[in-house]
């Protein structure tokens, strides 16, 4: 599997991370990246009814939404 094979070990994370799943993604299917969500400290799922495996395309104002809010909420 992909994410077994790669070197980034994701429960080293130490800040929230933002998963994005489409429910009509056949490209990475829900199981995969739950499996991954699930092993990463602070994984916030985001779960889209009909999405395909371009979600970032279709949500793109919600996630640039988020991402700005998370930035801005970083201690300097």
């Amino acid at each position: 599997m992909l994410y077994e094979a790669s070197s980034f070990d994701m429960t080293t994370v130490s800040r929230p991370v933002h998963f994005w799943q489409g429910t009509d993604d056949k490209l990475v299917p829900e199981p995969s990246n739950r499996m991954v969500a699930e092993r990463t400290p602070g994984a916030i799922w985001h779960l889209i009814s009909g999405g395909g495996h371009v979600i970032a395309l279709i949500q793109q104002d919600a996630i640039l939404t988020r991402v700005a809010s998370d930035l801005a909420a970083v201690p300097t």
